[in-house]
């Protein structure tokens, strides 16, 4: 189920303006710069070369958290920093899906890690929403869910109190700073389930470890997380 975001009038206008902007002037790679001729905001070359962190069979990638497994798929470089910065505040959600894409295909083969019964990003408090106009966890969500097929659930989780910034912040601070944000929701089918949180970016694990503590108490029979990179 697709969480029922308010449609907003910027919502709407932008994509359709983006489209117009890239028709125009045909869009440049954010990371190199050279013209690119099949659309997107990132070349293919650069694309292979965003430093990836070792395969989750070599348990490079897999860092335990309290009460879930989470898997990176990048290193937390200047690069993927600027990727993930022009997804959250220039809201370029054709960025959020192939990041969200590529996140899937890079654990492909890892079976054990598509062993769930759906998908839930991890939500931003009302005010924060209608800062940004978009939740970017929930498209990477829906990339990640349209590859695997498999359901979104955008309202099983939600953020009840406003936290600050989590980038300043010790990794005790950080801890104290989500404790209790989040709730499950009531009304969803949570009991029995198994239950793949995505994020953008996992430093210590925080935000990822409060999501699922609420998620396990609302009887989730197991977390797992799946993050496009680890800070």
């Amino acid at each position: 189920m697709y969480p029922m975001y308010k449609t907003t009038f910027y919502n709407v206008v932008n994509p359709l303006f983006e489209a117009f902007l890239n028709f125009v002037y045909p869009p440049v790679c954010l990371i190199c710069n050279i013209h690119l001729n099949r659309g997107g905001l990132v070349c293919d070359v650069c694309w292979d070369e965003f430093p990836k962190i070792p395969a989750a069979n070599d348990n490079g990638s897999v860092m335990p958290v309290r009460g879930l497994t989470v898997i990176s798929v990048w290193q937390y470089s200047e690069e993927i920093q600027k990727l993930i910065h022009e997804m959250k505040y220039f809201r370029k959600r054709s960025l959020a899906a192939r990041l969200g894409d590529r996140m899937a295909a890079a654990i492909d083969s890892q079976r054990q890690w598509q062993d769930f019964d759906v998908i839930v990003p991890v939500p931003l408090y009302r005010t924060r929403l209608r800062e940004r106009g978009y939740n970017q966890s929930y498209y990477l969500a829906r990339a990640v869910a349209e590859r695997w097929n498999k359901p979104v659930e955008g309202n099983m989780l939600k953020r009840i109190r406003p936290t600050v910034s989590q980038s300043r912040l010790s990794a005790k601070e950080r801890w104290s700073n989500v404790e209790n944000a989040f709730r499950a929701n009531g009304s969803a089918e949570i009991a029995g389930r198994r239950i793949l949180l995505v994020d953008d970016v996992c430093t210590t694990g925080a935000t990822l470890g409060a999501c699922a503590e609420a998620l396990l108490d609302a009887g989730a029979t197991s977390v797992w997380g799946l993050t496009a990179a680890r800070a």
